[in-house]
């Protein structure tokens, strides 16, 4: 199958092209700071609604790295998500602050990944596939449901920054968020350069 292609030769180089970039990822982080902002997104169940949105934008992220540089397929990112969803709670209801919750968090998803990766690693495809949606299904059906996983907790009621303290409602949530979201962007725009 043919690949797409991308931008031509003669006008990658081109000037005008960088600036158009520039202005287009700009107003398109005016557009998300302002958003709960705009009418009819003004509730915290509409900023809890933007959140997911975030949230779902790192996944894909996520995705977008897996199947452009590597040409795997892997269906079991929302399992991986939930634990790390879940360890998250557990810590934040014991009161530790944001910064030290996402990093573990992020290191019990990671862990989870390469314990479910390295025997589907010796598949590729659409068996891989197959392989991470078994995690996928296991996970919320069995997993999420245990006590010593989850510890009774389905969601984060707080979160607690180094400088601006508690964050307790959806709309400050959004903006971790999107600080998060602006940050993974970045990591990967620089790791595709390299």
């Amino acid at each position: 199958q043919e690949r797409p292609r991308g931008v031509p030769d003669d006008v990658k180089g081109q000037p005008w092209l960088r600036s158009v970039r520039v202005a287009a990822g700009c107003a398109a982080v005016v557009v998300a700071v302002l958003l709960p902002t705009f009418p009819g997104l003004q509730s915290q169940s509409q900023a809890l609604l933007l959140l997911q949105a975030i949230v779902m934008a790192i996944v894909g992220l996520s995705m977008y790295v897996l199947l452009s540089w590597t040409g795997q397929l892997s269906l079991g990112h929302f399992a991986f998500v939930g634990i790390g969803a879940f360890v998250a709670a557990r810590l934040s209801a014991q009161g530790f602050s944001l910064p030290f919750v996402v990093l573990v968090a992020g290191i019990a998803a990671a862990a989870a990944a390469v314990v479910v990766g390295l025997p589907a690693a010796r598949v590729s495809g659409v068996f891989l596939g197959v392989a991470t949606l078994g995690f996928a299904v296991v996970s919320p059906g069995w997993l999420f449901k245990q006590n010593w996983f989850s510890g009774g907790r389905s969601h984060v009621e707080l979160a607690r920054l180094p400088i601006v303290g508690t964050v307790a409602s959806p709309r400050g949530l959004y903006y971790v968020g999107l600080a998060l979201l602006l940050v993974t962007l970045a990591a990967v725009g620089i790791m595709q350069r390299r």
